[in-house]
């Protein structure tokens, strides 16, 4: 799992180098999302057999702790002793988010996933409306029972 996680975090940094004139969150989630669904599809034969939610609480504090010692997110200047509960946070939203996403087989596509994501870290609830609208997510299909 920890080799999976150090993947995912290549993946972001990746991600972030593609962008060196500042950090697009929508496009950071985005490209963690799409790494996440494919390190999971790749190892879709050993994951069907393990509880997801189980799981992903597991891999928040490596994926956590992968991000704060790299500083995948160049943040470590601006929190000093700090950088890892917010890295924490971070992990813990992004994680959440998407396993939720995946246990619900969501036919909400990965971008848009991504852009409510980033209103919502951005400015909160208000802004996650804004997006929604935006976006006309109330024009998707129903999210399935138990969202």
């Amino acid at each position: 799992m920890q080799e999976e996680c150090r993947y995912v975090v290549d993946q972001l940094e990746e991600a972030l180098r593609k962008n060196p004139g500042g950090t697009n969150e929508a496009k950071l989630y985005e490209a963690l999302g799409a790494s996440l669904l494919a390190n999971f599809s790749r190892n879709s034969d050993v994951l069907r057999h393990v509880d997801l939610p189980s799981l992903i609480v597991q891999m928040r504090p490596m994926f956590a702790k992968a991000l704060a010692e790299r500083d995948s997110l160049g943040l470590a200047k601006a929190l000093g002793p700090y950088l890892e509960v917010f890295v924490a946070y971070f992990s813990s939203g992004i994680l959440g988010l998407f396993s939720q996403w995946v246990a619900l087989d969501s036919e909400l596509p990965l971008e848009y996933l991504s852009k409510l994501a980033t209103a919502t870290v951005g400015g909160g609830v208000n802004a996650l409306v804004k997006a929604a609208a935006e976006l006309h997510v109330d024009e998707l299909p129903a999210a399935p029972a138990g969202a």
